[in-house]
Parts: structure tokens; sequence; C-alpha cells
């Protein structure tokens, strides 16, 4: 989120003399290299999401993950998008790198340092369509939702390789942002606004409780 007066100019500071933008875009936008099982890890992508899917990872199902289901989805997510959407072979590691993995590794610790890596890449825009003055969630599709947004960022101009392999944060923020230069009636919502709503929310009920105790 831009405090520039202008829409399209850069941000200038704030009286507090910080800059004002919505963490989430940023999040999106400034990655970090993450390492996990000692394997750097691509940029997180729809292509990751169609194989972690496809495989039903326990990762993105909130599962117990057992170190298989770890070494898998770390294979997965060091691959890259190719033309003939050929999946990486799954062959699993010797019973001697098992164990040499198992003991040079905590499984938590990793568990957690791909879930970390998953929010780093996965911050999309929080939005809402306006149809006909009414709000709806933005999201509801026939088709599936990452592969639409593929199709978009290719109708927009980007080679199939870049759109899966773009993070999958950065891929949201500019089919959305598209989609409001060519005249969506989009609403964002940064996490200022989330907080302002969860005030508002919690004052309406401080005010509420305090009519139910008057009326005592």
């Amino acid at each position: 989120m831009s405090n520039s007066p202008n829409p399209g100019q850069p941000a200038v500071p704030s009286a507090a003399g910080a800059f004002v933008y919505d963490t989430r875009y940023v999040e999106a936008a400034v990655n970090h290299r993450h390492r996990v099982l000692g394997r750097v890890l691509a940029p997180y992508s729809f292509w990751h999401i169609l194989l972690l899917e496809t495989v039903q990872s326990p990762l993105l199902l909130d599962k117990p993950v057992t170190p298989q289901a770890l070494w898998q989805a770390v294979h997965i997510c060091s691959s890259r998008w190719n033309p003939g959407f050929v999946a990486p072979d799954m062959v699993q590691p010797s019973r001697l790198r098992w164990q040499w993995l198992t003991t040079r590794y905590r499984l938590v610790v990793e568990i957690n340092k791909f879930h970390e890596y998953l929010r780093d890449h996965d911050s999309g825009p929080r939005c809402e369509l306006r149809s006909d003055k009414k709000l709806v969630s933005c999201g509801a599709h026939d088709v599936d939702g990452n592969f639409e947004t593929v199709c978009y960022l290719q109708l927009k101009g980007l080679s199939p390789g870049e759109a899966w392999n773009m993070p999958v944060g950065m891929a949201r923020w500019y089919s959305a942002v598209y989609s409001r230069l060519e005249g969506a009636d989009l609403q964002f919502r940064t996490p200022v606004d989330d907080m302002h709503l969860e005030r508002l929310r919690r004052q309406v009920a401080v005010d509420g409780s305090a009519k139910a105790n008057g009326k005592r």
C-alpha cells in the first residue's frame, strides 16, 4: 500500500518517518533463499502446488508429516516447470542415505523451515470483488483457480515458464492488479484494514455487552 497521493508515483515517508505499505505485498515481493534437508528450494510456484496436490502431500493437508513426505515435498519444490509437464523422479533415497538424513536433520525443525518457505512465497492479496454493490469473495471458480491465474498471466504476455515458475504470492498480486487495471471493481484489504475491523468488532462486542448488562 503506497501513501503516495498519486497512483503510480513512488511512496514517500509518512510523518512518522517510515514508508507505509501493504505488508502482504512486501512479503510476496521480497523473498529469501530457503534450504530444507540441505537442499535449496526453488521459489514456491503453481507448478509445485500442482505436484504437491497430486501426491496429496500432508504438508498442504495439515496432517502428520513423515520423513518420506517431507523428502518428497523438498524434491518437488526444488524442481522447475518444464514444457512437457514431466514430474521430477520420485525414487526414494537408499537406506544408507535415509539413515544419514534422519541423523543429520531434526524432522520438526525441517518441517518448520518448509512451512516458513510456504509463508514467504504464498502471500497473496486479500481482496473482494464488488458485484451489484455487494461484496463477494474473490476465488469462486468453476475451474482450478491456480490454473486460471496461470492462464491469465500468459494472456497478459508472460511465457508459460514465467507463469508456472513465478512465486505464487507475486503471481496472485499480478493477477489481481491486472484485473483491477482492466476495470474490475476490486477492494483490497491491508493488514491495517484488518486491524481496524478487529478493533471495530471488539468495540461492538463491548457495547453490546454493556447494553445487555444495563437492561438487567
